[in-house]
């Protein structure tokens, strides 16, 4: 999927996508990443469910 795809479904604009995906920032704000999961229809649980987050740091 492209970012531009990306941010119609989800609603985030692509500067904000863009912006995380290219490591400028390494936040994304909590209604962001709503969006984001209303746009795929998946609820922050089920985003979070992922093994990755089971080892994940805080810096």
């Amino acid at each position: 999927m492209n970012v531009w795809k990306f941010c119609k479904m989800s609603g985030v604009p692509c500067s904000t996508i863009s912006t995380f995906m290219s490591g400028k920032t390494e936040l994304l704000k909590i209604d962001n990443l709503l969006h984001i999961c209303e746009g795929f229809n998946i609820t922050l649980r089920e985003f979070f469910s992922d093994e990755m987050f089971d080892t994940a740091e805080q810096d």
